[in-house]
């Protein structure tokens, strides 16, 4: 149980840490989309720049989205080798959100 405890702490902390660099990325993507299309009215970017930065923006914001589910898989898996995932613990969840 410890050992899993551990390992779920370190799964928990690896997930918050990607799930925060990855809405990072979301942010510069949002951020290049805007100047893309900024210079593209003045014609000093292609019409093909600001599709790319809405794809990667589109791309940044589904991983950054997939992050925030693995962090919370990740909360319930430490739960569970806690001993502590239990009803009341589900709802504390539902609750917060």
């Amino acid at each position: 149980m410890e050992e899993a405890t551990r390992n779920a702490w370190e799964q928990l902390k690896t997930a918050k840490n990607n799930a925060e660099l990855l809405g990072n990325q979301a942010n510069i993507a949002a951020e290049f989309l805007e100047f893309a299309r900024k210079e593209r009215t003045l014609g000093r970017r292609s019409l093909l720049d600001v599709l790319s930065g809405e794809t990667a923006l589109i791309n940044s914001s589904s991983d950054a989205a997939s992050a925030e589910i693995d962090v919370a898989i990740a909360v319930f898996t430490l739960l569970d080798a806690m001993g502590e995932l239990d009803e009341a613990a589900l709802t504390r969840k539902a609750d917060m959100q």
